[in-house]
């Protein structure tokens, strides 16, 4: 968590290169992923590299917030586009077993 909060990319490449069968998803005390901490400290690069690994993109924390509710609060406009995207692209996969066309 400490490392997508921060947007420490390379930390996030080496643990998951380390430890490949990592959960991506494992949550804190308060319910906050990974994807939570990027997309409320306005990470880009580490939301992107968070979803290509298989970050959810609609978990929740102890409040009920997604990651996108947090990047909402925080007005981080580039996280919402992906994080929408992501949610879009998980559909379009998961429906129609297909890559989602840009």
């Amino acid at each position: 968590m400490w490392a997508a909060g921060k947007g420490s990319d390379d930390v996030i490449r080496t643990m998951l290169t380390l430890t490949p069968h990592i959960d991506i998803n494992m949550a804190d005390k308060y319910g906050g992923t990974a994807l939570h901490a990027a997309s409320l400290s306005g990470h880009v690069s580490t939301v992107r590299l968070l979803l290509e690994r298989g970050a959810i993109v609609d978990s929740l924390d102890v409040m009920k917030h997604t990651p996108l509710f947090r990047a909402c609060e925080m007005g981080h406009r580039h996280i919402i586009l992906t994080l929408i995207k992501g949610t879009q692209q998980r559909w379009w996969t998961s429906v129609c077993g297909g890559d989602l066309v840009s």
